[in-house]
């Protein structure tokens, strides 16, 4: 019996072991313990309220999940529905990494679910030291299970059906970077939440995150000072998308604790809302600067206090519309217009003319006026020639 056990926990340990990465796998069976480690591309923060459980692509299937986010460590757990199927997990609206500039998108892992349920599965899915030790282990067999936890004395633990709750503190387990609890790979993380885990910030970002609302064609730059946190220098490089955004500097180097001011504006006027970030990395700490742009129906809103008459109208920036143009939007009171002129802020429109039924109804008056003649002089004052050009045609149809 003994070597029976043995041979299960080492079995167990290495076929969890191969699995240290928390990469998804492609089949899990119903009512089992998944952890996933979110991937390097996806960056930003991470909340579990977007985070979601679908079916078939399209079915939004509650199920127990958390999310575990300790600086450079951050996983999704989750306990696997009942119900057989393709399933995939979906983060809505990360901030993610492709070609070396950052977008948002949803992220997806795709995986299947079949076979019989797991004899037993834990909660949570990713210890917490800062938290609690405590973890909640669900058995579904009749019988109590004996299941292994690796440590240096090779502990086991006796489940009984239903829910047993293990404090992993009492058993004296040498806790790591993860632990093995029978089947399954425990991550553990510590430190405060936010924290880098054993990387320490090299600068500090302010403001840590930017935001603009402003109508079409609209512009803004913004002032972000970057400080050295380190007693030697260093170099920051940037990266983020061209197309949307425009970088003062290429790279940054910053004596110890000196700091520095680095300009971003938009690469060209307003036209939608975007959410987007710059990315600013030296050597292996890394941190994204988010930027929410909002596109508003009108200047007021989102400049309600500002004065434009000092300004000409092309430095708001907006349109000129003279002549027959009109302003599709919001008209603004700005110097150096000629008469007739106005400012619009979002853009000049020419009225369509209206259609004109004139000559179309002087044409069916003429029709009308011509029909009437005809009739008149060919019919009624010559009745005896009409009904002789009536035989005449009827004997070239019947002869």
């Amino acid at each position: 019996m003994k070597w029976v056990l043995l041979f299960i926990f080492m079995l167990s340990f290495s076929l969890v072991g191969a699995h240290t990465s928390f990469e998804l796998a492609d089949v899990y069976s119903p009512e089992h313990t998944l952890v996933i480690a979110v991937p390097d591309t996806v960056i930003g923060e991470l909340d579990a309220k977007q985070v979601f459980l679908y079916r078939d692509g399209h079915v939004n299937v509650p199920w127990e999940y958390g999310v575990s986010v300790r600086g450079d460590k951050r996983y999704i757990w989750g306990v696997t529905p009942r119900t057989v199927g393709n399933y995939s997990i979906v983060i809505q609206d990360a901030l993610v990494v492709k070609a070396g500039a950052p977008l948002v998108e949803d992220v997806s892992f795709p995986f299947i679910i079949r076979g019989n349920s797991s004899e037993y599965s834990f909660t949570p899915g990713v210890i917490d030291l800062n938290a609690s030790s405590l973890i909640t282990v669900t058995s579904r067999a009749d019988v109590k299970l004996v299941v292994a936890v690796e440590s240096a004395g090779g502990i086991e633990v006796t489940l009984s059906p239903g829910k047993n709750t293990i404090n992993l503190t009492k058993l004296g387990i040498g806790f790591a970077e993860h632990f093995v609890l029978g089947e399954y790979d425990v991550p553990v993380v510590r430190g405060k939440a936010g924290e880098a885990s054993g990387v320490a910030p090299h600068f500090t970002v302010s403001p840590g995150d930017l935001t603009f609302r402003g109508a079409v064609g609209s512009t803004t730059r913004w002032n972000v000072t970057i400080q050295n946190e380190r007693a030697d220098d260093q170099r920051i490089t940037f990266s983020y998308n061209k197309t949307l955004l425009s970088v003062s500097l290429a790279s940054l180097s910053l004596d110890a604790e000196e700091s520095e001011t680095l300009f971003i504006s938009l690469a060209s006027p307003l036209r939608a809302s975007f959410t987007t970030a710059v990315i600013l990395t030296s050597g292996n700490y890394s941190y994204p600067l988010t930027l929410t742009v909002i596109l508003t129906t009108s200047l007021n809103e989102s400049n309600r206090d500002r004065n434009y008459s000092a300004l000409l109208c092309p430095e708001i920036p907006g349109f000129i519309c003279r002549g027959e143009q009109t302003c599709g939007g919001q008209t603004v009171a700005v110097s150096g217009l000629q008469t007739g002129e106005v400012c619009c802020a979002v853009a000049c429109v020419v009225p369509e003319e209206p259609t004109s039924w004139t000559p179309w109804l002087l044409f069916l008056a003429a029709c009308a006026v011509a029909g009437g003649a005809y009739y008149y002089y060919k019919v009624k004052k010559n009745p005896d020639a009409f009904e002789e050009n009536l035989k005449r045609a009827d004997k070239k149809v019947h002869p």
